[in-house]
């Protein structure tokens, strides 16, 4: 009787662990299955959930800026904003592909952006180059260049 018992609490709460709790199985691998989030609770967590704006306009920035491919897009956007949000290649390519006009519209911006107003008299550089007369002789010059308009 307490064998019965037993097993119909057992099948009950079974069922109860099945609909609240997805279970993350990989056959082909050995790792152990692990729980994930209740899907019972409303935040529950969602696999595939869409990317904030923002990720996808830093995307277009990016490659507007850079024109570097997919990959390595992805791997400095993931090096920027890794600990808020992550991206793959695919995701890149895909957004690319469905925001070409925006793309463009980016490049043209930045290609026509005027250039910045920089002080008068406050910009400076100073440059140090050596130039060699023969195998025995270098000679040093520390120049200051004062940038005018």
């Amino acid at each position: 009787m307490l064998v019965s018992v037993l097993f119909v609490l057992w099948l009950v709460f079974g069922k109860w662990l099945t609909l609240c709790y997805r279970i993350n199985r990989s056959f082909t691998s050995k790792t152990k299955a692990r729980y994930v989030q209740p899907c019972c609770k409303p935040n529950c967590y969602v696999r595939n959930r869409k990317k904030p704006q923002w990720v996808i306009d830093k995307v277009i920035y990016l490659k507007a800026v850079s024109g570097y491919g997919c990959g390595k897009v992805a791997e400095t956007f993931n090096r920027i904003h890794g600990e808020r949000e992550t991206v793959s290649k695919s995701f890149i390519y895909e957004k690319l592909k469905n925001h070409q006009y925006q793309l463009m519209q980016m490049k043209r911006q930045i290609r026509n952006k005027p250039p910045r107003k920089v002080p008068i008299n406050q910009t400076w550089a100073m440059d140090l180059t050596t130039v060699t007369l023969n195998k025995q002789q270098n000679y040093i010059y520390c120049t200051l260049l004062l940038f005018e308009k």
